[in-house]
């Protein structure tokens, strides 16, 4: 075995087993439960992880709001922000907005937050060990802070009669459903779910990705409908080579011609220039969707040679790695 194998393994494992303490952690940890308690049972609950970014979350709650129509459903945000100040802002908005709003343990945060991947499975594992699991709410949905129901849509119906339904992430031959757009019928999950990262045998399965051995493996993908997603280049930003940042910077995704979801919204990346981006959308929604709209045809869609992305117009046919 090369030097480079060797490296490779104990990384893959190091990972793993700081990411099997992660899922432990948010399962035991619950100091605030006894204090912020949501039991109220619903047919639809939808559930975002906020992080470090206040605006995205008000865009988030107004077009909710406007286009969710689902009966008898509830929205709560997670708020998984490093920053006190960002989680106070957060928290404001949703008081003000009437949303439900529960904070991620901060110990537990800096604890897992040796990686964004596995912080961000920690605060979906908190959530649902703590709360969803309490509330038994008959569906739910889990959707990224960064992504906006741009035309009325119902869950629900996305949903129907299917165990689960959300965006496809696959990489040799393993898959699971991106946790920035799912929909699980929650007497059907049976299986703990764990929704951290994890590096297979053959490959790196990123956030929500310990689902696969849990759970996901036992469908036959090819007997699974999926969301059709458009991932479009909208702008061009000089300068860059590397193809993450180029996707961090300049590109967006369309789902189910429905939803529109920035790329990097809270910009983790540290892209230059991306809070240009995101100022439009926030300011003009609706003028943004239009140019979106207008440029679907002849914008550039993501190389089918850049492992880092899918224009995916016929989801069952296509089924190569799509990046958060």
């Amino acid at each position: 075995m090369s030097r480079k194998s060797i490296k490779k393994n104990i990384h893959d494992h190091v990972f793993n087993t700081y990411s099997r303490l992660a899922f432990s952690l948010a399962r035991i940890w619950n100091p605030f439960y006894r204090r912020t308690r949501i039991v109220d049972h619903c047919e639809m609950m939808i559930l975002t992880v906020a992080f470090n970014n206040e605006q995205l979350i008000e865009r988030q709650i107004e077009l909710i709001k406007e286009n969710i129509k689902d009966e008898n459903f509830r929205y709560m945000v997670a708020d998984n922000s490093t920053s006190r100040q960002k989680r106070k802002a957060i928290k404001e908005v949703c008081h003000r907005n009437g949303i439900d709003y529960i904070a991620v343990p901060r110990t537990m945060c800096r604890l897992t937050n040796y990686q964004c991947a596995i912080s961000h499975g920690a605060a979906l594992n908190w959530v649902y060990y703590h709360f969803l699991r309490e509330m038994k709410p008959k569906r739910f949905a889990i959707i990224d802070h960064d992504i906006f129901p741009v035309k009325p849509y119902n869950l629900t119906s996305a949903l129907g009669e299917k165990d689960f339904y959300g965006v496809l992430r696959s990489c040799g031959g393993e898959w699971y459903l991106w946790p920035g757009w799912c929909i699980f019928n929650f007497e059907r999950f049976t299986a703990k779910p764990n929704f951290e990262p994890i590096f297979t045998r053959k490959n790196f399965l990123d956030t929500g990705g310990n689902n696969y051995v849990r759970y996901y493996y036992k469908y036959n993908i090819q007997d699974i409908a999926f969301p059709i997603v458009k991932t479009l280049r909208y702008k061009k930003t000089e300068g860059l080579s590397r193809h993450c940042d180029i996707l961090h910077s300049d590109y967006i995704q369309i789902v189910n011609d429905s939803w529109l979801h920035i790329i990097n919204g809270s910009n983790y990346a540290n892209i230059p220039g991306k809070e240009d981006m995101i100022h439009q959308v926030l300011s003009d929604t609706a003028q943004f969707w239009e140019a979106i709209q207008s440029k679907d045809n002849t914008n550039e869609s993501i190389s089918k040679n850049d492992v880092f992305a899918i224009d995916n117009k016929n989801s069952n046919n296509n089924r190569t790695l799509q990046q958060d």
